[in-house]
């Protein structure tokens, strides 16, 4: 499921065309505001963002990062300064427009290599965090005390053995 927010409607229409062309199986959602966007994020569930930075002039580009969903952002050349600090996630991209609108012809790759690459991410942090989980469990089971300081002296982690000594581990 595809968000297409472009303040350019002919170039959602024109999208939506060449999926139909393509045999693409997209589905994709067309707001016109920030309001109706909301609303499609809320409830209809979406899987990548597609918008340009003139979109609501400019508030949805800026308001990306609020959002757990990878995107598509559409640019320009000019565009340089801001695409480099708006995109920071890897799960993300750009695509330079061109004024025949080729780039939609490439944008449905774009799309599917981008929702890949926020899932796989999306996956290798469930195992990290799994990882971690059996970590802190066994350390936890250990009978000695073990801690982690700052360089400051502070406890950054202390774990439940040290009660044995009247402490409690959030205490430190």
């Amino acid at each position: 499921v595809v968000l297409f927010a472009s303040s350019l409607p002919e170039e959602s229409i024109r999208f939506q065309s060449l999926l139909a062309l393509q045999g693409e199986t997209m589905v994709v959602h067309i707001p016109s505001n920030l309001n109706e966007i909301e609303t499609i994020l809320k409830d209809r569930g979406v899987d990548v963002i597609v918008t340009d930075l003139a979109f609501q002039n400019g508030a949805f580009a800026d308001w990306l990062f609020l959002w757990p969903f990878p995107f598509v952002l559409l640019a320009d050349y000019a565009n340089r300064e801001r695409i480099n600090a708006i995109i920071q996630e890897s799960a993300c991209s750009f695509l330079i427009r061109e004024n025949e609108g080729k780039h939609l012809e490439v944008l449905p790759i774009l799309i599917r290599n981008v929702f890949q690459n926020h899932q796989l991410r999306k996956k290798q942090n469930l195992e990290v965090f799994l990882r971690e989980q059996k970590y802190l469990d066994l350390v936890q089971a250990l009978p000695d005390v073990v801690y982690s300081l700052e360089e400051e002296g502070y406890f950054t982690f202390v774990n439940d053995a040290v009660r044995e000594f009247g402490y409690e581990p959030i205490e430190l």
